[in-house]
């Protein structure tokens, strides 16, 4: 992604200063910062921060143009922070940006390349109109399908060849929220892609940098096929989505693909780990209602699972020491022992239960780790919770549940963000029970596990992630590593026979080992393809930098100098960019004219897609963009012009279309749709507040709804009256209540009026009821003979039960279907390993029909 921004002083008289954001996250990597000035381009250098913030301040002090970079943390979200100072009066200056992120993936089947663009009339309507945006896509393989998801606006594509494929938005209707969207398939997705890196090392000193050898990398990269016995059940649904004319790239779609055709249950191994919040403020309906959901979240896990129930207040108490195999034993023993807790536990202390988690619990090898935490309040200590659970996100999923209006909206978000989790606010009157299993189905998930990695350690010189400490690897994640060179080695000169990797690992959907013999040899068009090279490069090294930093696995000076050597800017490095040395006229005209330094007053819009008032960016409509499948690591290019009448100090209000950064919505895991947060950022500025004048002004019109308000006469009836009255609405409220009792014991005695609790509680850990006459008099009474017929023809009662149990819930309590899927799921899989398909359909049918209504 390239950004082009145009900045012009319009003040005659005064040297400004411009600050502003541009948002970042850890999957994104700064690759070059260019300033153009005058006809001649500068590029800046990444120093150690301190070194680099020193440089800045006195080259400001001295009247210099300068800029500074360095990552900044702003309401819990990354930024790279932008300092342009001494702006010469009626100069202007051109800032580029180019930076690499990887792509996203949807339904584990597709590449998902989303650009989200907000659109207000701009005062240059006349550049609009004319090819908004321009996207290339070149694959290792040749292109199978491609598409952009777009049924409003005028779109041009254009095939090249086989494997590049061309987008041009034409012109953009007025609407919120819009997204510029594009699927696309290649043959081989689903294989090793090999990708060459390479990267200059910088060296200050211009003969002995052309001395120093360059660096270089392989990235080997592939989305895990996990969804291969679902194919054509995708496909299906797809197919019949797009003839209906929806967008199905979309929470709601992909919701229900992951409860209705994914399943993953026999596939999954994950140990679950719940933090049930037991504080004071907990007691009452609350705790009741958490209760409630946890039992069911427990009856519904996946069978080859392990689980434990963490329960928090001012202190800690753990249901098992460690996680326990899920079985029917232990699920009995949980859904028992939960039934005595209540709110009890004091005030709220979510670190301490997830450091003994993080730090203390051994992890079960094989097994990936999802955590949930269901809370109603906040904690003093938000930043160390965040900090701490981006610190262990490698492992561990963390899930937040705000749990009523009390809840603590940013630590639930910005928990589940750090711990590429999902977050839900849930109030008292909602159904918790189906949102736990709605976040439920989505982290069920087959997973790759078991990895070994052979390579001759010879050629390379480090390897990202270690071959020994690679996570499981989940759906709708890829599988990246990337192999660092030894300095003096190049990748064309090694001999062919060692230029071989073998991948083995465990594939649990496929429940085969698999092993994947890779020779390095990249597609020509990739290779020579020196930008992309240096994406992969810089991505993987960062990404190695950060772990192993984080770890503590290399030291602070080190991480430091590796930062320096290939130009990346970490939490410890920043970028300095002298643009302009002044001369002693043009120091002598600095010194006589007034500086426009002041404290920044920051205007960011963070949860919104369309805010109130937009600020220019400098972007204009004219943009280009292309992406590189293969290596999953974006290329756009957003090509901006200067707007008139812009003052880098105080910018006026310009209405205009912009790239926005994406917030979360339904909130997903790592790498699926909605996992967008920072996908592609745009430049907001942070305005500077003027001191002479305030240029901008946002006054707020308060629509304030007046209701009238009847005004009562003072009764003239006398109090015996008003007794008499009141006393008889008191019996009539009364027998109202005795009635309704009635009505709901009557209900309980009646069998067709069983709850669905009480129904889901039959079911063991596999899903498989044991037989109940009971259940089977109830329901199929008038049937009774037939239903014995089939019993007496299976032979196998419990497996009768089963269909039943199945057939109830589908017949009896559909309308609460996304409470019991994941348990009639069990079911289904269960029952379908004793018998065939075609007998499973048929007892199905017959019992159905036996079922009274």
């Amino acid at each position: 992604m390239t950004v082009n921004q145009t900045f012009k002083s319009v003040q005659p008289y005064e040297y400004s200063e411009s600050v502003y954001m541009f948002p970042l996250s850890e999957y994104v990597c700064l690759e070059s910062f260019e300033a153009q000035y005058q006809e001649k381009t500068i590029k800046g250098v990444v120093k150690s921060k301190y070194d680099a913030k020193q440089e800045y301040q006195q080259n400001k002090n001295e009247g210099n143009l300068v800029s500074y970079a360095e990552l900044t943390t702003q309401d819990y979200d990354e930024y790279l922070k932008i300092s342009l100072g001494n702006l010469p009066p009626n100069e202007e200056v051109r800032i580029t940006i180019t930076y690499s992120q990887q792509l996203q993936t949807y339904l584990n089947k597709f590449y998902l390349v989303n650009i989200p663009i907000s659109y207000v009339e701009n005062e240059v309507e006349v550049k609009l109109g004319y090819n908004l945006l321009t996207l290339s896509i070149q694959c290792t393989g040749q292109i199978t399908s491609i598409e952009a998801m777009d049924k409003i606006n005028p779109i041009e594509k254009k095939t090249i060849d086989e494997y590049n494929t061309q987008f041009q938005l034409l012109k953009i209707e007025k609407q919120d929220h819009y997204h510029f969207k594009v699927l696309f398939q290649f043959e081989g997705m689903f294989e090793p892609q090999v990708i060459y890196g390479q990267s200059s090392i910088y060296e200050e000193d211009k003969v002995k940098q052309a001395l120093i050898p360059q660096r270089e990398s392989v990235m080997v990269s592939f989305l895990p096929d996990m969804n291969q016995k679902q194919t054509q059940e995708l496909d299906d649904a797809i197919k019949a989505s797009l003839k209906n004319g929806e967008d199905f790239v979309n929470e709601q779609f992909e919701d229900k693909v992951n409860e209705e055709l994914i399943d993953h249950l026999k596939s999954s191994k994950s140990e679950y780990i719940f933090l049930l919040d037991r504080s004071g403020s907990m007691r009452g309906k609350p705790i009741s209602k958490a209760l409630e959901a946890l039992q069911l979240f427990l009856q519904s896990l996946p069978p080859n699972s392990y689980f434990n129930i963490i329960s928090f207040g001012s202190s800690f108490r753990k249901l098992y020491e460690r996680s326990q195999k899920y079985d029917s034993q232990t699920l009995k023993f949980a859904c028992n022992k939960i039934k005595d807790y209540d709110a009890d536990l004091g005030g709220t202390d979510i670190l301490t239960p997830l450091n003994n988690i993080f730090l203390n619990s051994q992890k079960i090898k094989g097994y990936n780790r999802q955590i949930f935490v269901l809370t109603d309040g906040a904690v003093q200590n938000r930043v160390a919770v965040i900090k701490q659970i981006k610190k262990n996100n490698t492992r561990n999923r963390v899930h937040f549940i705000g749990f009523g209006s009390s809840a603590d909206k940013i630590l639930i978000q910005e928990s589940a963000i750090a711990g590429k989790g999902i977050h839900e606010m849930v109030q008292f009157d909602q159904d918790l029970s189906s949102i736990i299993i709605k976040i439920l189905c989505q982290t069920i998930s087959a997973t790759l596990d078991k990895f070994k990695v052979t390579f001759d350690q010879q050629i390379f010189e480090s390897v990202y992630p270690n071959p020994d400490n690679i996570p499981c690897i989940l759906k709708e994640e890829f599988f990246n590593l990337h192999f660092f060179l030894q300095p003096l080695v190049k990748i064309n000169e090694i001999p062919e026979e060692k230029k071989v990797i073998t991948i083995q690992y465990y594939d649990s959907s496929m429940k085969i080992e698999v092993v994947k013999q890779i020779k390095l040899q990249s597609s020509d068009s990739f290779t020579c393809n020196q930008e992309l090279k240096e994406s992969a490069f810089k991505l993987g090294k960062l990404q190695q930098i950060t772990y192993q930093s984080e770890n503590d696995e290399i030291s602070p000076q080190l991480a430091v100098q590796q930062a320096i050597d290939y130009q990346l800017i970490t939490q410890d490095t920043a970028l300095i960019c002298l643009i302009q040395k002044i001369d002693d006229q043009q120091r002598a005209q600095f010194e006589s004219l007034p500086k426009a330094y002041y404290n920044p007053n920051y205007i960011l819009h963070k949860y919104t897609l369309d805010p109130l008032i937009k600020y220019s960016s400098n972007y204009l409509p004219s943009s280009s963009s292309s992406s590189s499948s293969s290596s999953s690591i974006q290329n756009f290019s957003y090509e901006g012009k200067q707007l008139e009448g812009i003052d880098t100090r105080c910018m006026k209000k310009s209405n205009q279309l912009s790239i926005i950064p994406q917030q979360q919505a339904i909130n997903r895991p790592q790498s699926s749709l909605s996992f967008l947060k920072n996908s592609i950022g745009s430049v907001q500025p942070m305005i500077n507040e003027c001191k002479k004048k305030q240029f901008i002004q946002h006054n707020s019109n308060l629509n304030i709804a007046l209701k009238s308000v009847p005004q009562f006469e003072e009764s003239k009836t006398s109090s015996n009256i008003q007794k008499e009255k009141q006393s008889s609405d008191v019996k009539r409220r009364e027998s109202q209540k005795d009635e309704k009792i009635k009505i709901e014991n009557d209900k309980q005695q009646d069998s067709k009026y069983i709850k669905l609790e009480q129904l889901l509680s039959l079911a063991n850990s596999e899903g498989i009821l044991n037989y109940d006459e009971k259940i089977i008099k109830q329901f199929i009474s008038s049937k009774l003979q037939e239903f014995t017929k089939l019993d007496t023809e299976l032979k196998n009662n419990t497996v009768l039960m089963t269909i039943l149990f199945i057939c109830l819930l589908e017949k009896l309590f559909f309308s609460q279907k996304q409470k019991w899927i994941l348990i009639s799921k069990k079911s289904v899989s269960s029952v379908k390993e004793l018998i065939s398909q075609e007998q499973f359909n048929n007892l199905k049918q017959n019992i159905l029909n036996l079922i009274q209504e």
